[in-house]
């Protein structure tokens, strides 16, 4: 926790508004039922293995991945990215509110949204992620753990026609 304790003296938000639509955060914010209700999150994207979800009045998924940098956990990431974002785009194109977070809203989550945006946008992964760091200045600190993930899922989107 000394990690949060540092975030925090430096301005750590416990999540960052990405849109109208998205927000950004960490594990405070997922278990903050006033939050959710003021927001009025419909759907959550819990990018953990463990952390638990706070109701069952939003749709909810679970991106069951560590960030560990290992080879499996890159795999895991890859395949969410192409499965789960289709899913979640579709809540987006019928205006849900949706919460993506894991533990400290940096690097898991901040991934699949780097995923969601270069989907929903049809941008490139360094558009997206200069979305990202916009709007929440940790995303992806101190470097992109999950940089291959992201660089083959912009491949696939690329070879099936999706990117330009």
């Amino acid at each position: 926790m000394l990690i949060f304790n540092i975030l925090n003296i430096l301005g750590y938000s416990h999540v960052s508004k990405i849109n109208n639509y998205i927000y950004l955060g960490n594990i405070n914010i997922s278990q903050d039922k006033s939050f959710l209700e003021k927001n009025s999150i419909d759907v959550v994207v819990n990018c953990s293995k463990d952390i638990p979800f706070l109701t069952n009045k939003t749709k909810n998924y679970r991106i069951a991945v560590d960030d560990n940098l290992s080879h499996s956990s890159i795999i895991i990431m890859f395949r969410y990215l192409k499965n789960l974002i289709p899913i979640i785009n579709h809540h987006l194109l019928n205006n849900k509110t949706i919460l993506i977070h894991c533990r400290a809203g940096m690097q898991r989550s901040a991934t699949f949204l780097s995923g969601l945006l270069m989907y929903n946008l049809k941008i490139s992964k360094n558009k997206s992620i200069a979305m990202i760091k916009k709007k929440r200045k940790i995303a992806f600190l101190p470097y992109l753990n999950f940089n291959l993930a992201i660089n083959e899922y912009e491949t696939y989107l690329l070879n099936n026609s999706h990117l330009e």
